[in-house]
């Protein structure tokens, strides 16, 4: 079982006057990538000012333990509840007398020290293959698809445009090679950006091109994984200029996925 919160503590605890960070994953994306990896029960709570004033203790016992909890894994630095400064051990002491075994996981080899801010600032800038590899799986937008001005249609490069959450965390702009996930994931140039060569509005806008793909997608909740930023955005100088860049990039993602890695 894995226990998570419906939103950021930091909605509700916003001690220090800033606004909680951008989402790397929404709720529903987290909940399928956990149950991805063989979780069978997810319990989400809802994170509240009485929740935060509780000490790590009484987590456990009215939280916790009333959901079956015998055995907690955390993370190796982490630290919950009112009394976080209490050390490892004296927690694990009281646990004990409530049946709960707590254990720390080992942190994970490298030069960087994973974690949530270190994976943020990758995908902000753009470096979306190390937010994969720091993620352990590619990068995850979900999104309706709206009606857009359809210009990638009249050059032969139609697009879904996918409207994520406005919390969740965008990567900078650029062209990045995906895959769209339906029936079966299908390869898709993604660009995040402003559309400079067609659009002058400066609004931020994730449009992506399924390769060799022609269903209606208008109205559906589309998932994207990002897994490569191929290149930068830029405008052109014509759309003819548009559509031989477009043309080179489907040929491009292309040979990416046929590449073994």
């Amino acid at each position: 079982m894995v226990v998570t919160f419906k939103k950021h503590p930091r909605n509700v605890l916003n001690n220090e006057g800033t606004a909680p960070p951008s989402l790397l994953t929404t709720l529903e994306e987290r909940i399928g990538l956990l149950r991805a990896t063989g979780i069978s029960r997810v319990e989400v709570l809802e994170f509240t000012p009485q929740m935060a004033s509780l000490t790590a203790m009484d987590f456990l016992r009215k939280e916790l333990h009333p959901r079956g909890v015998r055995g907690l894994l955390m993370g190796f630095n982490h630290r919950f509840g009112s009394d976080r400064v209490k050390p490892f051990e004296e927690l694990c002491r009281e646990a004990a007398t409530i049946g709960i075994t707590i254990k720390r996981a080992a942190q994970l080899e490298g030069e960087e020290q994973v974690s949530s801010t270190l994976i943020r600032e990758a995908v902000a800038s753009g470096q979306i293959n190390k937010a994969c590899y720091l993620l352990g799986h590619p990068y995850v937008l979900t999104g309706k698809v709206e009606h857009g001005h359809q210009i990638g249609r009249t050059i032969g490069f139609p697009t879904a445009n996918v409207v994520p959450p406005a919390n969740k965390l965008l990567p900078a702009d650029g062209v990045y090679f995906g895959k769209a996930v339906l029936h079966e994931p299908i390869p898709a140039i993604i660009n995040i950006g402003t559309r400079p060569t067609v659009e002058q509005s400066g609004k931020r806008t994730v449009e992506a091109h399924l390769l060799d793909f022609h269903a209606d997608l208008y109205g559906q909740e589309l998932t994207l994984t990002l897994e490569h930023r191929h290149r930068a955005e830029k405008a052109f100088p014509r759309i003819e200029d548009l559509r031989a860049q477009l043309q080179a990039d489907a040929e491009d993602c292309k040979t990416y996925f046929s590449t073994p890695r």
